[in-house]
């Protein structure tokens, strides 16, 4: 839930609830009232937790410089954790169909389903920030098929970010890929076939419409973010 500026005057503990629970409550308050009658309310906080370990997704993107100093600091946190969690990168795009083309040609992919811009660096377009995300997505994808580890995409996030930063291009990229010992290649493969039309600026990008179906299920209001369990973690980052 976002503060629409009165969240000042909520105390901790609180509980929100939707408007429709909230007349129901309130219908039922005032039916037992003449009675005197006690209402007690049980609430129950579950999490999804379909298996032994803790899944969780980091939201973000490539070009956002709070969400790749996050995903630095913790590293040395996630690997003390071992098998007991299964982290995924997830990467944050958004919709701008009715852009006009001036914006979709530079900064979106199929259509403007998929945009990006970073209004603090504009030495690098939309399309280059989503065409990384996708690289660094299939990085993630290729290492947990043939290793059953995320450690390559680890290990290429942190190189990145201190030899580019977040200006992360093609030939940054294939420098990085070059010291990790990554097949470029493969990684350009994978992100070509996401796409089903050889004109990125149109059809679909599987890849994309999987994480924007997420992010509309289970995602935050803000990057970078974590979801634990399909959970919102509402806490600070820093």
């Amino acid at each position: 839930m976002v503060d629409d500026g009165t969240g000042n005057g909520v105390q901790i503990p609180s509980i929100m609830i939707g408007k429709t629970d909230g007349e129901k409550l309130i219908t039922k308050y005032s039916e037992l009232a003449s009675q005197k009658t006690i209402i007690q309310l049980i609430l129950s906080f579950e999490i999804n937790k379909p298996d032994d370990r803790v899944e969780y997704d980091i939201w973000f993107s490539s070009s956002n410089d709070r969400g790749l100093d996050f995903i630095s600091d913790f590293r040395s946190y996630h690997e003390k954790l071992g098998k007991k969690v299964l982290m995924t990168p997830r990467y944050f795009s958004w919709p701008c169909v009715n852009c006009d083309t001036s914006i979709t040609d530079e900064d979106c992919f199929c259509e403007g389903k998929y945009c990006a811009m970073d209004e603090t660096n504009l030495r690098v377009n939309g399309k280059d920030i989503i065409h990384e995300n996708l690289r660094q997505k299939c990085i993630y994808t290729n290492s947990m098929k043939k290793n059953q580890s995320d450690k390559a995409w680890w290990d290429y996030l942190a190189l990145a970010h201190a030899k580019c930063y977040k200006d992360i291009s093609e030939d940054c990229s294939k420098v990085v890929h070059a010291e990790l010992k990554l097949d470029y290649d493969e990684t350009e493969k994978c992100v070509n076939a996401s796409f089903d039309n050889a004109d990125h600026g149109l059809g679909d990008n599987a890849i994309l419409n999987d994480e924007a179906q997420t992010w509309n299920t289970h995602g935050s209001h803000f990057i970078p973010a974590v979801i634990i369990n399909s959970v919102a973690y509402r806490g600070t980052l820093d």
